[in-house]
């Protein structure tokens, strides 16, 4: 089950151009596209008159064109064109969804569109004028929710990530000062490690080298983004009260789009404030096919053997909050979707 109503990422702004972008959310085909504004609108991805997809057809100023019989349908998912028919049902159309372009991202709204704040999509504290910014996306055969517990769970940096983020001694994350709390969007996990040696990632992209403190700041935010602020500095020289204003520091944006119930888009990105190198982005889809090869085995195993044997460690507290909090949100939904069919029956 997913959450309906809540912001997820479809994709980064550039991805829709005089190009079609089109991409399956919570089981749902979506086809997007700028219209003759330069607005981006997103429409179900199937024509209402032969179940075509929209997305083998072209933009035309009115709208999007099906490449099957050429019926025309606007950013609202209105026909407005048949060859030669003049007059057009108001049952030719095909669902539109709410779209917002923000700090390049294309943000959209799965569900009642009513409900659809803008206010609620989450604040990204960097630009790429003023940041180096990396970006990756890939699809990944797995339940979204693996992923978001793989994030919030960074107990695996040193098994998983052993040649990149994770290198160095086990017993220094085994050892992480960890605080976990819950709050009103979701889940915020913060870890320290103090006096450590420093990953091989960060001497290659930041120069580090001696002892370092090592803080990691990640906020999961329903329905399935993690923020994510980390960083370093020289062994000692931590405080926690401005650790983001002081060391190297970085943002990494995590966008987890559940495409279906086994898999899911990864659409991520980073943001330091070092010189411009392509070595950013290499570096963010280097560890990250890291975390597939598990996470696709992990979702292999679970298909066999489901997770009723499963069992939870030290580790796992975020995790856990992570599963209360969605588990919650899937029950507010649910009971509030009963309680408009009950209204609606009652008129």
């Amino acid at each position: 089950m997913f959450l309906n109503n809540g912001w997820y990422v479809l994709g980064f702004s550039n991805e829709v151009g005089p190009e079609l972008l089109a991409r399956t959310v919570l089981n749902q085909d979506i086809v997007a596209f700028r219209d003759a504004n330069g607005r981006v609108r997103a429409l179900e991805d199937r024509c209402c008159h032969r179940a075509v997809p929209l997305s083998l057809g072209k933009v035309r100023p009115e709208g999007l064109e099906c490449g099957y019989h050429g019926m025309v349908f606007n950013g609202d998912g209105r026909c407005v064109f048949i060859l030669g028919q003049s007059d057009i049902s108001a049952t030719a159309c095909v669902r539109a969804y709410p779209l917002v372009e923000r700090a390049e991202f294309l943000w959209i709204w799965m569900g009642d569109p009513a409900l659809a704040d803008e206010a609620q999509i989450p604040v990204i504290p960097f630009d790429s004028a003023s940041w180096r910014v990396g970006r990756m996306k890939v699809t990944v055969q797995c339940d979204y929710l693996l992923l978001l517990e793989n994030l919030m769970d960074l107990t695996h940096l040193p098994y998983v990530h052993s040649a990149t983020i994770g290198s160095g001694q086990a017993d220094s994350h085994g050892a992480a000062e960890m605080t976990v709390e819950r709050t009103q969007t979701g889940t915020h996990l913060r870890r320290v490690m103090r006096n450590i040696a420093p990953p091989e990632t960060f001497a290659a992209l930041y120069g580090a080298n001696g002892l370092i403190d090592r803080w990691q700041d990640l906020q999961f935010i329903s329905p399935s983004i993690v923020l994510q602020c980390s960083g370093f500095c020289n062994a000692g020289e931590l405080d926690e009260t401005n650790a983001p204003n002081s060391g190297q520091i970085y943002y990494i944006v995590h966008g987890i789009t559940p495409e279906t119930d086994t898999s899911c888009h990864y659409i991520a990105s980073m943001a330091d404030k070092m010189p411009p190198s392509d070595d950013q982005s290499a570096a963010l889809q280097k560890v990250f096919q890291e975390d597939i090869q598990v996470l696709e085995a992990q979702q292999r195993s679970i298909a066999r053997t489901g997770k009723n044997r499963l069992v939870s460690i030290r580790s796992d507290r975020a995790r856990i909050e992570l599963n209360r909090f969605v588990e919650r949100a899937l029950a507010e939904e649910a009971k509030a979707s009963q309680t408009d069919l009950v209204l609606e029956a009652l008129v």
